[in-house]
């Protein structure tokens, strides 16, 4: 229960604010989404405590540095924002690594668009294929 409920509160922090339209100019597609927000995150993880970023928060920081501080969390609020921008349906999705894993580990996006579904995760090397034994997704 405690993973639906955080998916829907990043659902609801990714619906809360909206993209400004200049940045969504900048991405322009859905296929540039992913370069785009790994060029400006700086991973960094939520120890002890998650903490989810707003997507306001992540944009200020974005036109003040460049850069923004985040995990895949954070830039999964993100990417879900920024497909609302460019009206790209998505689901935020939650995966466990392993069959023996009883805990939701890593999130991402995938986007649906006129080519099929696309997974977007900018937390994640580009050569690294996801798998995972299952997974929890919220439509955003």
């Amino acid at each position: 229960m405690g993973t639906l409920i955080t998916l829907l509160h990043m659902r609801r922090l990714a619906r809360e604010d909206q993209i400004p339209y200049d940045l969504i100019s900048q991405i322009g597609s859905v296929t540039h989404i992913e370069s785009w927000v790994r060029e400006r995150l700086i991973y960094t993880v939520d120890i002890p405590v998650e903490v989810l970023r707003t997507t306001s928060n992540i944009i200020s920081n974005i036109r003040n540095t460049g850069r923004f501080n985040g995990d895949c969390d954070d830039a999964a609020i993100l990417v879900s924002s920024i497909c609302m921008g460019l009206n790209i349906p998505c689901w935020i999705v939650a995966i466990k690594d392993g069959i023996l894993d009883s805990n939701y580990s890593h999130v991402f996006v995938e986007a649906s668009y006129e080519e099929g579904r696309l997974i977007i995760d900018p937390t994640v090397s580009q050569d690294i294929e996801i798998v995972y034994s299952s997974c929890m997704k919220v439509k955003v």
